[in-house]
């Protein structure tokens, strides 16, 4: 419950007071400390992450808008390798739960992970068992890019295990 509290606290306390600059890629720019390539593997390698809820982002502000109560959202959950990331998934376009996996990098420049080349996430935080992020949500037809603000949390042994048991399909099987 402590936890709870918490979390609760840490996302009233985002959403009021994070502000961010837009680059010229519509990105929020992230002025905090850099997090080395060195850090990246430490904490992020070898580890599932369990997905919060994620905030909206609208004129480099967090809202309180929790877009994971949106039908078509749900923000995934993930287990990186070395040079793989899994996404744990349930679409809301076929009805199945499942995983898919493609290569990643990280930019320690940007502090940005690169999904199949793409821009997916910039961490905000990171620590042995949590990491925030600003994450790429989707592209509107006009061309405008929409982010949110994630926490994800470090899961366990037994809770990766059962999260692999649970989205079992290769997603890029189905279709």
């Amino acid at each position: 419950m402590k936890q709870f509290f918490t979390l609760l606290a840490a996302a009233i306390l985002i959403a009021g007071c994070t502000k961010f600059e837009i680059d010229d890629d519509q990105w929020p720019v992230v002025k905090s400390g850099k997090i080395s390539a060195q850090e990246f593997r430490e904490n992020i390698i070898g580890h599932g992450w369990d997905s919060g809820l994620t905030y909206r982002i609208v004129n480099g502000r967090v809202t309180k808008e929790v877009l994971d109560e949106l039908a078509g959202f749900r923000s995934g959950d993930y287990y990186f390798d070395e040079n793989t990331v899994t996404t744990f998934i349930s679409p809301d376009h076929i009805p199945v739960s499942g995983y898919y996996v493609r290569t990643f990098k990280y930019n320690e420049s940007d502090c940005s992970i690169y999904i199949n080349g793409y821009k997916s996430m910039t961490i905000v935080n990171l620590t042995k068992n949590k990491f925030e992020a600003i994450r790429h949500t989707g592209t509107k037809s006009d061309g405008t890019k929409s982010f949110g603000y994630v926490t994800y949390t470090r899961m366990s042994e037994e809770e990766i295990a059962d999260t692999r048991k649970n989205y079992s399909t290769d997603l890029d099987t189905v279709g």
